[in-house]
């Protein structure tokens, strides 16, 4: 009697045993699958906000929540304002530039001094109600290796 309970405990074991390993299987990957998509949703969160930090600090060309882009030659620079002939038309614009304004020229920082007659500007600001724009960035004489910088 003893050999058969023997031969039905073996059995009974081995499969508690299998039945324990797949349940922490197949347990472990609900458990991480449930982990990896919050995980992804926190990432996607830093991820934003440092987007969201970088893209105002001026350092790139692009454009900045309720910035409009314009570009042209300079016609007239008087004090701290530059008039700018768009290249699109016949229009000019005057770009205002105050102290904490990022210039830069071919990646270079630079100061409204280095603005000169006949460069061409590529700027981004806020739109005044009289149509100038309040410059937050400034770029001298760009390129398309430096418009991205």
């Amino acid at each position: 009697m003893l050999q058969k309970d023997k031969n039905t405990i073996i059995p009974l074991i081995l499969a508690v045993f299998i039945i324990a390993i797949f349940t922490s299987f197949f347990g472990g990957m609900y458990y991480s699958k449930s982990n990896t998509s919050q995980d992804k949703t926190k990432a996607f969160q830093v991820s934003s906000d440092q987007f969201a930090q970088n893209s105002t600090r001026a350092k790139g060309f692009g454009r900045m929540q309720g910035d409009r882009p314009v570009s042209g030659k300079v016609t007239t620079i008087s004090g701290k304002s530059v008039t700018i002939s768009l290249q699109n038309n016949n229009e000019t614009k005057t770009v205002m530039i105050a102290d904490n304004t990022n210039i830069t020229d071919n990646g270079i920082d630079a100061t409204l001094e280095n603005i000169k007659v006949g460069d061409t500007l590529m700027v981004i600001g806020q739109t005044n109600a009289d149509g100038s724009v309040k410059a937050q960035l400034i770029k001298i004489n760009p390129t398309s290796s430096n418009v991205s910088q």
